[in-house]
């Protein structure tokens, strides 16, 4: 008869002596650490709940109701729908609609291209490196009412940059007003935003460029790839956790 190992002697042991097998240890520790992550996320998920969840939830149900601000003793009668069925009605509703569409779907293509464009080649190692990356973290760090500012500056029709440069270029006779005029409102306001927010972008997808290592592009070299096939069958497929990330953050704040 072939003698017991040495795990099952110790097994042995620990359940004479009324003590848990290892294995039973190691899944109470798994528990445990579970308990603590669970521990350390209820603040957040609190803070959340109170902060999104519930002013969310009650905007909602205020939505239900009919709110006259300028008399306030009317008291919010209950409509369900109707706001909603209101609104659909109104050609102004779907024309705000379709600007907010298109003002998200071309800003954040934008921002998408030239983020990663810049993401990419501040990712290599050149000379001038941090301050490129200082540089281009400028345009975001500035605050919104002073972009804002900037921007009604470049475009004024009267001393504005903007104006000043066309018509010394030859590409405009007369300076124009960009403002006043709603095609050219609503790209020059997508202008400015992609200004603002590419290096928001970029940071996103720099942070998920840095992981990727240096050794897949250098095995592919040696296997004679080219740089827009480095660039398809390697950085793409890794990056787009990141890619979807930023996307959807930008979309949000684009069509907010």
């Amino acid at each position: 008869m072939p003698l017991p190992t040495f795990g099952e002697r110790c097994g042995a042991a620990s359940l004479w002596w009324g003590q848990a097998p290892r294995a039973a240890r190691v899944h109470s520790g798994e528990l445990s650490e579970r308990a603590l992550g669970v521990a350390m996320l209820a603040p957040m998920v609190l803070v959340l709940l109170l902060v999104v969840a519930y002013p969310l939830a009650d905007s909602l149900w205020l939505s239900l109701h009919r709110v006259n601000l300028a008399n306030p003793e009317q008291g919010q009668p209950f409509v369900g729908l109707g706001n909603y069925l209101y609104a659909f009605r109104q050609p102004a509703f779907w024309y705000a609609i379709h600007r907010t569409l298109y003002f998200t779907l071309l800003s954040v293509a934008l921002e998408l291209a030239l983020g990663l464009l810049f993401a990419v080649l501040l990712n290599e190692r050149f000379r001038g490196n941090l301050a490129a990356r200082v540089a281009m973290i400028f345009p975001w760090a500035l605050l919104t009412v002073s972009n804002g500012v900037l921007w009604a500056w470049i475009l004024n029709p009267t001393y504005g940059v903007a104006n000043a440069l066309l018509v010394g270029l030859g590409v405009l006779q007369t300076p124009k007003a960009w403002l006043s005029d709603t095609f050219w409102t609503m790209h020059v306001v997508i202008l400015a935003d992609v200004w603002k927010m590419v290096p928001t972008m970029t940071l996103l997808l720099l942070a998920g460029l840095q992981p990727i290592s240096h050794d897949l592009y250098e095995a592919a070299e040696v296997d004679g790839a080219t740089r827009w096939q480095k660039f398809s069958r390697i950085t793409l497929p890794l990056l787009r956790p990141a890619l979807l990330v930023a996307v959807v953050l930008r979309t949000i704040g684009a069509f907010r």
